[in-house]
């Protein structure tokens, strides 16, 4: 038993943080992440924000924290395609939205969506 030898009770919640943090720095995911700032850094504004946005649904803390952000100063975000002329965005529509992935970033622990 893993517990018996480092005379600790194993902890599934860490496993699984630890893990998170591994791929998200090492693995897959900290490719898609640099090239999504990379993207932001040259001015493409519309392309990092959707990078960002795809990852934070599937559930990457610091994607869920640059989505809102970005969201928020309108970084990225067009008019819909076939909107009509005078076209204005709902509002509280995306404000929840904001809210939602900044929650969902603070719940693992995000230290800039506590912010």
């Amino acid at each position: 038993r893993l517990g018996a030898v480092f005379k600790a009770r194993p902890n599934c919640t860490a496993a699984v943080l630890h893990l998170k943090s591994v791929v998200e720095t090492f693995g897959g995911l900290a490719n898609e992440l640099r090239d999504a700032v990379d993207r932001y850094k040259h001015g493409e504004y519309a392309e990092a924000r959707d990078m960002f946005c795809e990852m934070a649904e599937q559930g990457v803390e610091v994607a869920q924290s640059n989505c809102a952000w970005m969201t928020m100063q309108e970084r990225g975000t067009a008019t819909p395609a076939g909107a009509p002329e005078g076209y204005v965005p709902n509002r509280e529509l995306r404000t929840q939205a904001i809210v939602r992935m900044f929650q969902r970033g603070a719940q693992q622990g995000g230290a800039d969506a506590h912010l």
